[in-house]
């Protein structure tokens, strides 16, 4: 593992962003939890599509 600390230190750097970056979403989802209402809206409108 020494031997390549490189490609080892890389790995794990990429489990540890795709980790954090989980987290990160799952706290905005969680957030947006609140929002549900303007989320949609914004979701609706970036679509392209509108229920009003």
């Amino acid at each position: 593992m020494q031997s390549t600390p490189n490609g080892d230190i890389g790995q794990w750097q990429l489990l540890d962003l795709r980790r954090t970056r989980g987290a990160w979403w799952a706290g905005r989802l969680e957030y947006d939890a609140d929002h549900l209402d303007d989320a949609s809206r914004d979701i609706n409108a970036m679509i392209g599509t509108t229920n009003g």
